[in-house]
């Protein structure tokens, strides 16, 4: 058996497999980061965020990693905002990241099957 790609990127208590979709950040963001499109920032599904509001939501400012099977690409990104619109385990990321984990692929409605995982989301 192999070990699954993100073992690689971060020692991970949970690895989670969602789709991501590109989303321009603001600057009030759930977590009261401020970011920009070419940032490597996320937001998560409210599930996944929890209830507590900043500062007390361990999750907000958190890096988890983000491995894309079908490109191989492998990318860090922290945790600012909430996705309203997300399942469970489903992320949208920065314009800038999404280009990085995509690698030039067609996304029309995001990737499926993006796996991630590691600091304190969902572990």
């Amino acid at each position: 058996m192999h070990p699954h790609p993100l073992l690689l990127l971060l020692p991970l208590t949970h690895a989670y497999s969602g789709t991501l979709t590109a989303y321009t950040p603001s600057a009030h963001s759930f977590c009261g980061i401020t970011a920009h499109s070419y940032d490597a920032v996320v937001a998560i599904s409210p599930s996944m965020m929890g209830g507590a509001p900043p500062p007390h939501n361990a999750k907000c400012g958190s890096i988890i990693g983000i491995y894309n099977p079908a490109t191989g690409r492998k990318h860090e990104a922290y945790v600012v905002d909430v996705c309203a619109g997300c399942g469970h385990e489903d992320l949208q990321g920065s314009q800038g990241l999404f280009d990085l984990v995509v690698a030039g692929k067609e996304a029309v409605g995001g990737v499926r099957g993006v796996d991630w995982g590691g600091g304190r989301v969902g572990g």
